[in-house]
């Protein structure tokens, strides 16, 4: 066991750990699976195609939107959201950095 977390990535973990704790749900999971990058889809079309009242799927979209995941605008009434593939990409990539540089086979 480490004595402390390396130094090196203490710092830039918690928005890792952010992103992580987001996608760590099913359900959060299934909504971010369902858009194509630069695509926008409303809270309603969520709603209709979980057939999930639009309260519980604002639940999961604001935990997506607080790590950075999803960012969404107003389109008339309604709010659209869109998924920011960078922010899940540089976080899988730090993720991969570490288990390269600290997981022992160095592959």
């Amino acid at each position: 066991m480490r004595k402390s977390i390396p130094k090196d990535v203490a710092g830039e973990w918690e928005k890792v750990a952010r992103v992580l704790d987001a996608l760590g749900s099913d359900m959060r999971q299934s909504i971010f699976m369902l858009f194509e990058p630069g695509e926008w889809i409303s809270v309603k079309q969520l709603s209709v195609r979980f057939n999930m009242a639009r309260t519980a799927i604002l639940y999961h979209i604001n935990a997506l939107q607080e790590a950075g995941v999803v960012k969404s605008r107003k389109r008339g009434k309604d709010v659209i959201l869109s998924v920011d593939f960078e922010v899940v990409d540089r976080v899988a990539d730090k993720v991969l950095a570490y288990i390269k540089k600290y997981g022992g086979s160095g592959k």
